[in-house]
């Protein structure tokens, strides 16, 4: 079915919306008329599924969490993504580590699998751009220690550098997470 773009802008939807709106209100619709209702209302879904206008709720459990997240327009909304669990900063933290993981697994799976189907297509690049974007929360809570020995503040300062150059990627802090790994297992081998 070859339709103009005029017929997929917002006023071509909310037409289709007036229509099967309209239809409703003529419960002595002729079997026609029902019909067209059907193919009405088959259309809208398929443009707003298309156009990923709908906002989208998916919960799904991966590793131990519930990882929750919206979209819309094909891509997730980064302040839904483990919404249930901003009422615990520590849990909060963990469930956004793995739903960074989830969509990076789901990326590479979707990029495996060739397909021409457009919908997988959307989803694949949906959840790649969110592996790509999405910036987990890292957060801990540990004692404050007075006699923390430098062999721990080290370890300490080689475990940020780690988790920063994994969020940042940038070759910068590549380098500092090199240098203060390697100053730590030095210590750790004298």
């Amino acid at each position: 079915m070859n339709l103009n773009n005029n017929f997929y802008s917002s006023s071509g939807i909310k037409k289709i919306k007036y229509f099967i709106v309209l239809l409703s209100f003529f419960p002595s619709l002729s079997s026609s008329e029902m019909l067209f209702d059907g193919i009405a209302s088959f259309i809208y879904r398929d443009l707003m599924e298309a156009s990923g206008a709908e906002l989208q709720f998916k919960n799904v459990k991966y590793s131990d969490y519930q990882v929750s997240f919206q979209y819309q327009y094909w891509r997730v909304k980064d302040k839904s993504v483990c919404a249930n669990y901003k009422n615990n900063l520590l849990d909060y933290s963990k469930c956004t580590v793995e739903a960074k993981q989830f969509f990076t697994d789901t990326c590479t799976y979707l990029q495996s699998s060739q397909s021409s189907d457009k919908r997988k297509i959307q989803l694949k690049n949906m959840y790649c751009n969110a592996a790509m974007n999405f910036k987990p929360i890292i957060a801990s809570i540990s004692a404050s220690n007075e006699n923390e020995t430098e062999l721990s503040k080290a370890k300490s300062k080689c475990n940020s550098m780690i988790l920063q150059a994994m969020n940042s990627k940038s070759a910068s802090d590549i380098s500092k997470r090199d240098i203060s790994c390697k100053k730590y297992k030095e210590m750790r081998n004298h």
